[in-house]
C-alpha cells in the first residue's frame, strides 16, 4: 500500500502545496468496508480487480 504521500488522490494537491501532510502520533484509523452485489450477473473485470485487491490487502471479510 501507498504512504499518504504517494496518493493519486491528493498527489497534485502535495505537490501544489494546497494539502499539507501533518504527522499525527496515534493509532492507525481503519474502517470496515462491504461490497454488495447481485450474485445472478458476474462482477465486471474492474469490480472483480477490486474485490480480488481488498480481500488480497484484509480489508474486509471475503
Amino acid at each position: 500500500m501507498r504512504p499518504p504521500s504517494q496518493s493519486l488522490a491528493v498527489r497534485e494537491d502535495l505537490v501544489s502545496g494546497s494539502l499539507v501532510r501533518v504527522p499525527v502520533d496515534a493509532p492507525q484509523f481503519s474502517r470496515p468496508l462491504t461490497a454488495v452485489w447481485d450474485g445472478s450477473r458476474a462482477l465486471s473485470p474492474a469490480a472483480a480487480r477490486f474485490l480480488d485487491l481488498a480481500t488480497a490487502l484484509g480489508v474486509g471479510a471475503p
